[in-house]
């Protein structure tokens, strides 16, 4: 499989789309829970929900970065570039998801409560999204793209 102009670019706009939906998400259930237009506020469920989302962060997140890990040392450097932009846009998303889904478990968690704190959770886990951006440092180091790999993709 050739490598597509594109491919990185896709993946960059993959993740921004994901980092756009959490903050917007984020955003929008603020302001709805702020002026008081949604009014659910079931407090005692605060507690239950902090421990889940500090259970479901302390597994997704460290489970994202060993499967990304386990699924980059499944690509052979021999294989041809297609192939491994391939692979690792596999390795990404499943990355991505799993770093995605406790952010939003908090969001809602904010939305069923109102409490504030989970906002500081929602805060601290699109943060760690941050450092998952697909830059060119990190798919070069990655994927372990020779020269003319990084040639063929622009990476130079």
């Amino acid at each position: 499989m050739e490598p597509q102009p594109n491919d990185l670019k896709a993946i960059r706009i993959l993740y921004l789309a994901l980092l756009a939906g959490q903050v917007l998400f984020a955003l929008i259930v603020t302001v709805l829970v702020e002026t008081g237009m949604l009014s659910t506020g079931i407090k005692s469920l605060t507690p239950m929900l902090q421990v889940a989302i500090v259970v479901i962060s302390v597994g997704a997140i460290p489970a994202s970065f060993f499967l990304f890990r386990k699924r980059l040392s499944d690509i052979d450097p021999e294989e041809d570039l297609g192939k491994k932009l391939e692979k690792y846009r596999a390795a990404l998303i499943i990355r991505m998801a799993l770093c995605e889904f406790p952010a939003m478990f908090a969001i809602i968690a904010y939305y069923v409560t109102t409490n504030r704190s989970f906002l500081w959770m929602v805060i601290v886990l699109i943060s760690n999204f941050l450092f998952i951006y697909p830059s060119n440092n990190k798919i070069i180091d990655s994927l372990q793209l020779n020269s003319s790999e990084r040639s063929m993709l622009g990476l130079n």
